[in-house]
């Protein structure tokens, strides 16, 4: 009976401080809303991290390429001395010899053979062609290259003269 009175004095909803249950159950779920918010909030801010990180790194590779880009570039127009130049390959036409954005040294020989790659001036004077010499020939005294790519069918059309040339090396 002393058992049934305590119990009776102090039912299991009630707090010690006499709040209602209702006010206690509020207070309980606020409790754990901000137990939870805190943890959420941190994943996001970890996640917002992570992102942040992977956004430096491609930038940072994309800075690093066009860094390598332009130095190649500003390679491409430097002379060397009088006889070598660099160039970069910007076509298909000599691969798998020579791949697509490879970079050239050529060197201004004497006399060119038959299987050599020469890169050859062509009637644009800001362009130039790096192929294969396929047949050489003389004609009126002056020695003559034709040259064929050779990822190419048919060779150029244009015949070549020994002083615009350089063999790449």
């Amino acid at each position: 009976m002393f058992l049934e009175k305590k119990l009776e004095d102090n039912p299991p909803n009630a707090d010690l401080q006499g709040l209602p249950v209702q006010t206690l159950e509020v207070r309980k779920r606020r409790e754990q809303k901000e137990e939870l918010s805190i943890p959420i909030f941190l994943k996001i801010i970890k996640k917002l991290v992570m992102i942040a990180k992977i956004i430096k790194i491609i930038l940072n590779a994309i800075l690093f390429f066009m860094i390598i880009l332009g130095g190649l570039v500003f390679l491409s127009s430097v002379v060397f001395s009088e006889n070598i130049r660099v160039f970069v390959v910007k076509s298909g036409s000599m691969e798998p010899a020579i791949k697509t954005g490879s970079l050239i040294f050529t060197q201004k020989k004497e006399d060119y053979q038959v299987g050599d790659i020469v890169t050859r001036k062509t009637d644009d004077p800001k362009t130039t062609v790096t192929h294969r010499v396929v047949e050489r020939f003389e004609k009126e005294g002056k020695v003559f290259f034709k040259t064929k790519g050779d990822a190419n069918n048919a060779q150029d059309s244009e015949e070549v003269q020994r002083k615009h040339c350089g063999k790449v090396f």
